[in-house]
């Protein structure tokens, strides 16, 4: 493998003709720029008409790398799936013929390992000379298809395999070939995420191919790649695979930069290219072992033959060359939570807006209680701190006139880093009493599959929903559809005070089956549409753990699907129940755009609160597509950050864009946002990123701007419930000067949420935040507590303090 095939990445870009002047410039810059920092590129630029827009101009950008006569050696674990799922001819027997391509590229300064998953992980082939081609044909060879893939601990294996026979000046690569359809022996999406980063880090890299169809999980598989600094390419025949592995070889496994960016006009004025292992030039240690434990055996033998399957014990302990988190231990705990990366600070002169989706979700909050009543501290994905501030109701004042909410500003000192401010934003709903609240066209959609039987999840689901069925009225219909392996219709719409009927088609439930195959939500969401009331709310309520397939084929179409039936104004709230199992992205995600809100239920008293105590909120849309966006003063602010909302930011142009999608406000819901700021002047001892002057342009701050008082402008924009126009609120804020002494009960208190949930999700930000400080700002601020809400949240700090101290 001496010479390796050079690698072209392309961009196209449609560029009006007025601004061409201002961006041929910029892009010449790019390839100067560039081809000065590394000699292992060539830039090429070309500018024609646009085929689509006589108007506009079509920039084609390409980086080509340059041929690596004389490559580094390569140090290769194949990761290959040979589960029940991959015995189809276009699966594991195109497996190996693809990488019966790739051996034969191979030279003897190269090493090949093998490793297989199918229920239990395998070493097939120890790390071996790539000029030993039979040897590794054969282990290639004698592959057979079979078990499932669950329990796997093939991508750990692989990793350290990788880390182990590490090639300091060589070429460090994982190559996991499968359909996607897997569980590599890491127990959520986010962990998994998180394992490749931590690798990727260390200098060894992850490709990707994809095989087969049907069961194909082209999203994740192409995530995953991303995340390791690798690629990603489906091989759907012979050919393909030659191409990917053979033809193309240096694209696959070699990196000649990493990191690649190309910046435009409007946005940007450089390339950055960064050489391969400029930060790893060897191997450093991972993360602490969090469980204290070790995995198996400190035996450190890999003296192994082809076809020896290396079993559990055989790993390697926790010592200072592989330290292996104990969290990634598989279990029979599948739940899932989507990786979040903490809001990082914005400087003002750069980005002076600050825009995004409000959010009434409290699942984070009550699932947060369930691991700290279990004695747990939670996954820190699993602490959404927006959820957690939300949760709680504030003093907020009801709107006036007919404004369906108020705006609440506040500004005082942050309690964890003295020199920054920190701005308290509420947004108040609309109160509706229940009596005045609009006729219900309500669809139950329960799961009743056979992993629904625990206490915690449909024992409980009925006592949940018999709080609900017990305010309903004559004006309301009530329809109940379940799914365990195929849909049901338990009760037809039936009129809300006909309680007994209704209770009587709950008690009956039971669980039982698998939940494969259901038209559940399709069949409630057509009851929902066939009985439709158009001066009422329409609503489909899903309980479930979230571990299900209700009968749409892909997480895509059973989004789009939600989306379409929003749009003719059906919405969907998500209450979640249960643990183990509970799939906590997929559910969020599910009532994010299916207009509703999402809670977890993790006892009945949880059950009132969303059911009883805030029914008009729950099931009473009062506002959508709900949107913030705050200008900041440059010539007050220096920078500022967005405590929480990571998966809900928008765009700034999204603000004004109708046909954007945001969130939805219910009746009596509140919504609080708090906002980090650094003053002008202020040398903060939090680094602020680094952006280049800009060339063609200045960024000026306005005269005015030194003048106001004013911080910043708050701006908001929502849609009546049915209405397709938006409306505009403006409200300017002012730093007043209040110390956190003399600020509001509810400022305190939502300071003391966010700087919990900095805590528990150890934040990089978090500063000088300590449960102390948590706890006496809660104490200072609990106020009446009609409902023991405030107090409850003292206690779960002071319970998680103990958690954190034993650690």
């Amino acid at each position: 493998m001496n010479t390796m095939k050079s690698k072209n990445i392309i961009l196209n870009q449609v560029v009006p003709v007025k601004l061409l002047v201002t961006f041929l410039p910029l892009l010449l810059l790019i390839s100067c720029g560039s081809q000065q920092k590394t000699n292992s590129n060539k830039n090429i630029i070309e500018i024609s008409d646009s085929s689509g827009n006589n108007q506009h101009k079509l920039v084609h950008t390409s980086i080509q790398s340059k041929n690596t006569e004389n490559s580094p050696p390569n140090n290769l674990v194949f990761l290959l799936d040979i589960s029940d799922a991959m015995n189809s001819p276009n699966k594991l027997p195109l497996i190996k013929s693809a990488f019966q391509s790739l051996v034969n590229e191979l030279t003897e300064k190269d090493t090949v390992s093998i490793v297989v998953y199918s229920g239990a992980k395998g070493v097939v082939l120890p790390p071996t000379k790539g000029n030993e081609k039979n040897k590794i044909i054969v282990a290639i060879n004698n592959l057979e298809a079979g078990g499932s893939t669950a329990e796997g601990e093939g991508i750990e294996l692989a990793y350290y395999l990788a880390k182990k026979f590490y090639k300091s000046s060589g070429n460090n690569r994982v190559i996991l070939a499968t359909d996607g359809n897997f569980n590599l022996g890491i127990s959520k999406d986010a962990e998994l995420v998180k394992t490749i980063e931590n690798y990727r880090d260390e200098g060894i890299f992850l490709s990707i191919l994809g095989f087969s169809t049907g069961n194909f999980k082209d999203a994740k598989m192409e995530k995953l790649a991303d995340k390791g600094n690798g690629n990603y390419a489906y091989i759907d025949n012979l050919l393909a695979a030659q191409k990917a592995l053979e033809t193309e070889t240096g694209k696959t496994i070699i990196n000649v930069a990493e990191d690649n960016k190309i910046q435009s006009e409007a946005e940007v004025d450089k390339a950055s290219i960064k050489p391969p292992n400029s930060t790893r030039n060897a191997p450093v240690s991972r993360r602490e072992n969090v469980g204290g434990g070790t995995r198996g055996s400190a035996s450190e033998s890999f003296n192994l033959t082809p076809g020896f399957m290396v079993q559990k014990q055989s790993l390697p302990a926790s010592t200072a060359e592989s330290q292996i988190d104990s969290s990634l231990e598989p279990t029979s705990n599948t739940e899932e939570y989507n990786l979040i990366n903490d809001n990082p600070f914005q400087v003002v002169k750069n980005n002076p807006l600050s825009t995004f989706s409000i959010d009434v979700d409290t699942a984070s909050y009550s699932n947060l209680r369930r691991f700290i009543s279990e004695g747990k501290l939670p996954p820190k994905d699993a602490v959404r701190i927006e959820e957690l501030i939300n949760y709680f109701t504030y003093n907020y004042p009801q709107p006036k006139a007919n404004n369906p909410f108020s705006v609440t500003t506040e500004i005082s000192d942050s309690p964890w880093n003295s020199q920054h401010k920190l701005v308290h934003i509420g947004v108040q709903g609309k109160e509706i009493v229940t009596e005045d609240l609009p006729p219900s066209n309500l669809v139950f959609l329960l799961d009743v599959s056979g992993s629904m039987n625990d206490p915690n999840k449909l024992p409980l689901i009925k006592s949940a929903f018999q709080l609900l069925v017990d305010e309903l009225t004559e004006k309301d219909t009530v329809s109940i559809v379940v799914y365990a392996g195929a849909a049901g219709v338990v009760l037809p719409p039936t009129k809300g005070n006909e309680k007994d009927k209704i209770l009587a088609a709950i008690n009956n439930l039971e669980a039982g089956g698998s939940t494969a195959g259901g038209e559940g939500i399709k069949l409630a969401y057509d009851l929902a549409k066939r009985f439709y009331k158009s001066s009422g709310n329409n609503r489909v309520i899903l309980a479930t753990d979230g571990d299900f397939n209700v009968g749409v084929s892909s997480d895509a179409e059973l989004v789009r699907m939600i989306e379409n039936y929003r749009d003719e104004g059906i919405f969907l709230t998500v209450l979640g129940f249960g643990t183990g199992n509970f799939k906590d992205a997929k559910m969020e995600q599910l009532a994010n755009k299916g207009n509703g809100n999402y809670a977890y239920i993790d006892n009945l008293l949880e059950a009132k609160k969303v059911l009883v105590t805030e029914m008009g909120g729950t099931l009473l849309t009062i506002a959508k597509d709900v949107k913030i966006q705050v200008e900041f003063n440059p010539a007050k602010v220096q920078a500022y950050r967005l405590i929480g909302y990571e998966n809900r930011l928008l765009r700034s142009q999204d603000f004004n864009d109708d046909k954007k999608d945001a969130g939805e406000l219910g009746a009596g819901h509140s919504v609080t946002a708090l906002y980090e700021i650094i003053p002008v002047g202020v040398k903060s001892n939090v680094k602020l990123p680094d952006v280049d002057e800009l060339k063609y342009q200045d960024n000026k701050v306005d005269e005015a701007a030194y003048n106001s008082d004013e911080l910043m402008l708050v701006k908001l924009r929502y849609k009546e419930p049915k209405g397709t126009t938006s409306q505009l609120i403006k409200q300017p804020i002012i730093d007043k000067g209040v110390s956190l002494d003399d600020a509001s009960n509810d400022f305190k208190f939502a300071a003391a949420v966010a700087e919990y949930g900095m805590i528990l999700r150890d934040s990089e930000y978090k500063s000088e935040a300590n449960f102390n400080q948590v706890l006496k700002l809660a104490n200072e601020s609990k106020s009446l507590d009609l409902e023991g809400y405030r107090s409850e949240f003292i206690n779960m700090v002071e319970s998680s303090q103990k958690l954190k101290e034993k650690k």
